[in-house]
C-alpha cells in the first residue's frame, strides 16, 4: 500500500479505499451465496400433502426456527461488532481498540460464527428434505470453520494478542462445575449428596444464560422497525417485567462470618456541590472498603432504585452493569483462581462505572456491594441521579456546545472517534497540511454508540432521531443545524 500512488488531490487513501472496496465485495458474494442457496432449496422443495404424516410439521418447525436463530445471531453480532468489526476491518485500517470487550452475544460465546454461522443453511436443508442441500450446508459449514482456524484465528491471536478470551463464558462456567463435583465425587463424599449439588448448580447456571438471554432478545425488539414500535414497546415493557422476576439469586451461606458493617462505599461526586447527580455517560467513581480476609469474588452493581424489592438481597438481573472489586482475578464473568499473598490482600479500593457498565437511561440509580459472587448486599449508597443538561437557550451556538458535551461522553472520550474541535484534542493533517477530516466529524466502533447520542438528544431537546440518523451526519455542526431545525418546526 505504500508504494501505491494517489493524487494529492485524492479525499481518501489507498487503505479507505481498498476497505470500501472491500465491504462491496464481501456484500455482494454474501447475497449471492444466500441467493443461490435458497434457490437450490426452492428448486429441491415440495409441498408436503399431508402435514401429519411423518416428520414433515417437525422437519419446517425446525429449519424456519435454524433460520431464525441465524437471523438473531447475525443482529447480535453486528449490533456488537459495528461495520468495522463485520467487514474485517482490522484487516486493513491499524487505528482501532487494542482491547477486546465481551459484550452481548459475546459475553457467552467466542464466536457465534462458529456454532450458528451456517444454522440458515441446515435450516434450509431441513426444510426442503434435499441430500443435495444438505452436502451444500455441510460443505458451506466446514468452509467457514476452515476460515475461521486459518485465517482470522491467526489474525485475531496477532492482532489482539493476550487479549484474546480463549474458552467462552457459558464453556468455562459448565466446565467449572464440572470440575469441581468432579473433585467431590472423587473425594468420596457421599454425604454430600454431590449429584444433587451438581443438579442445582446446573440449574443456576442455565437461570443466569436464561435471564442475560431474555435481555438479548429485549434489546432485539426494542430495534425492529418503527411499523411495529406499539407492539414493540409492550413486548419491551412486558420483557423487563419478567427480567426481573426471573431472576433467581444466588445467596452466600457464610454471612455469619462477616459483619456487614464493616464494609463501606462512597462516590467520588463530580459536581462542585457535592451532590450525587452525573451527566449521562459520564464515568462514576466508587470507592470501597471491606474487612480484612473479605471474599475476593465481592462485586458491585449498579441498579435502578425501584428495581430490587429487598435492600439485602438483589432480584434483579445488573444488565451488565457491575464490576468485581479486584478486577485483576475475573475473566469476563467468570472468577479465576489466584494465589493472594498477605501484601495483595487489600481492604480498599475502586472501581469506575464508565462505557457499557454505565446505564444509558435517564433516572434515579442505586450502588451495591455484594458478597462472594453472589447477590447478598453487604451496603449500598443511594439515590444517584443521571441527567442530560439541557442548554439555556435553543439557538446555534448553545446546541452545538451542549452536542459537543453530550457526544463525547457518549463515544466513551475516546481521542480516535470524538470531533478534532473538541477542547484538548489536537488536529491531524496530512503532509500537505490539510486535515484528513472536518473538525467538527465524529465516528463510531459501535452502532450502540450512536443510539447512546439519539437518546441524549431526545432527553436534551425533546427530539427523537433513529440512530441512522446520527450516523447520516456524524457531524456536531451539523446535528446542531438539524436540531435547531426540528425545534423550530415544532415551535411554529
Amino acid at each position: 500500500m505504500k508504494h501505491y500512488y494517489y493524487p494529492p488531490t485524492a479525499t481518501t487513501g489507498a487503505v479507505e479505499e481498498a476497505f470500501a472496496n472491500w465491504k462491496a465485495i464481501y456484500n455482494m458474494s454474501s447475497c449471492m451465496i444466500y441467493v443461490s442457496f435458497i434457490g437450490l432449496a426452492w428448486k429441491t422443495y415440495s409441498i408436503p400433502t399431508d402435514w401429519t404424516v411423518g416428520v414433515e410439521l417437525l422437519r419446517h418447525t425446525l429449519g424456519f426456527m435454524l433460520v431464525g436463530l441465524h437471523i438473531w445471531a447475525a443482529n447480535e453480532s453486528y449490533e456488537v461488532l459495528g461495520p468495522f468489526g463485520w467487514f474485517f476491518g482490522d484487516f486493513f485500517i491499524e487505528d482501532y481498540p487494542a482491547q477486546l470487550e465481551y459484550t452481548g452475544i459475546y459475553r457467552f460465546l467466542n464466536n457465534p460464527d462458529r456454532t450458528m454461522g451456517g444454522s440458515t443453511f441446515f435450516g434450509l436443508s431441513l426444510i426442503s428434505g434435499s441430500k443435495l442441500a444438505f452436502t451444500a450446508a455441510v460443505i458451506s459449514q466446514l468452509s467457514n470453520w476452515w476460515f475461521l482456524s486459518n485465517v482470522e484465528d491467526p489474525h485475531m491471536q496477532k492482532v489482539y494478542g493476550e487479549s484474546l478470551r480463549k474458552e467462552a463464558g457459558l464453556t468455562k462456567t459448565i466446565k467449572n462445575v464440572a470440575m469441581k463435583n468432579a473433585k467431590r465425587l472423587k473425594l468420596g463424599r457421599v454425604s454430600e449428596t454431590p449429584y444433587v449439588k451438581v443438579a442445582q448448580e446446573l440449574t443456576d447456571t442455565v437461570n443466569k444464560v436464561y435471564v442475560d438471554t431474555v435481555g438479548v432478545v429485549n434489546d432485539f425488539l426494542a430495534e425492529s422497525a418503527p411499523r411495529v414500535s406499539e407492539l414493540v414497546q409492550g413486548t419491551g415493557a412486558l420483557f423487563q417485567h419478567g427480567r426481573e422476576k426471573l431472576v433467581i439469586p444466588q445467596l452466600a451461606n457464610d454471612l455469619s462470618s462477616y459483619d456487614s458493617s464493616k464494609y463501606t462505599m462512597s462516590i467520588v461526586p463530580t459536581n462542585p456541590d457535592g451532590e450525587l447527580r452525573f451527566h449521562l455517560g459520564e464515568p462514576i467513581t466508587v470507592t470501597w472498603r471491606a474487612p480484612h480476609g473479605h471474599s475476593r469474588r465481592d462485586w458491585i452493581g449498579l441498579y435502578r432504585v425501584d428495581a430490587n424489592s429487598s435492600e439485602t438481597v438483589t432480584n434483579v438481573n445488573s444488565l451488565g452493569r457491575w464490576l468485581p472489586v479486584h478486577d485483576d482475578e475475573w475473566d469476563g464473568d467468570i472468577p479465576v483462581s489466584r494465589t493472594v499473598t498477605p501484601e495483595s490482600d487489600e481492604d480498599c479500593g475502586e472501581v469506575i462505572f464508565k462505557a457499557s457498565t454505565l446505564p444509558w437511561e435517564v433516572g434515579t440509580y442505586e450502588i451495591r456491594y455484594h458478597h462472594n459472587g453472589k447477590y447478598n448486599v453487604m451496603s449500598r449508597v443511594a439515590p444517584i441521579e443521571i441527567y442530560v443538561e439541557r442548554p439555556a437557550s435553543t439557538d446555534f451556538n448553545s446546541v452545538r456546545e451542549s452536542l459537543m458535551k453530550m457526544i463525547v461522553l457518549c463515544l466513551d472520550s475516546d481521542p480516535s472517534l470524538v470531533p478534532m474541535s473538541t477542547p484538548g484534542i489536537l488536529s491531524t493533517a496530512t503532509p500537505s497540511g490539510k486535515p484528513t477530516r472536518d473538525r467538527d466529524d465524529f465516528r463510531f466502533w459501535s452502532p450502540r454508540q450512536a443510539k447512546r447520542i439519539s437518546t441524549a438528544i431526545k432527553e436534551a431537546f425533546g427530539v427523537e432521531y433513529a440512530p441512522e440518523v446520527v450516523i447520516g451526519d456524524a457531524n456536531v455542526s451539523a446535528l446542531a443545524s438539524r436540531v435547531v431545525a426540528s425545534l423550530q418546526i415544532l415551535s411554529s
